[in-house]
């Protein structure tokens, strides 16, 4: 269980973080991807644990917030897969921008 948390605490600190005013397309998405693969390490822990309690006789109120701390985290996770997803879908935008030099900035291309 140790090289586990070893695992879980590398995977924190390998997490990309953004600064405000240094953010961007890109680092948003790996930010996403991110914090996703962090909640996919954590359930992962969280559900050796749980495996263990069980094993030993652990339950009921002993380990129900524990299992309500696994389904939220598993609630993360999807959230962050939905919104690198999302954020995957403007590239096509940068793209376009990319493709048009010289075609304005947002606010004149979109005034149609």
């Amino acid at each position: 269980m140790e090289d586990e948390e070893d695992e879980m605490t590398a995977a924190v600190q390998k997490t990309t973080t953004v600064t405000a005013g240094e953010g961007g397309l890109g680092p948003y998405i790996a930010f996403c991807e991110s914090m996703a693969a962090t909640c996919e390490n954590g359930l992962g822990i969280v559900e050796t644990t749980l495996g263990d309690m069980y094993s030993r006789g652990w339950g009921g109120d002993k380990t129900r917030d524990i299992e309500a701390a696994r389904d939220q985290l598993s609630g993360a996770q999807q959230k962050f897969n939905d919104a690198a997803a999302e954020l995957e879908r403007a590239k096509g935008i940068a793209e376009q921008y990319a493709a048009n030099p010289g075609a304005g900035d947002r606010e004149s291309v979109t005034n149609v």
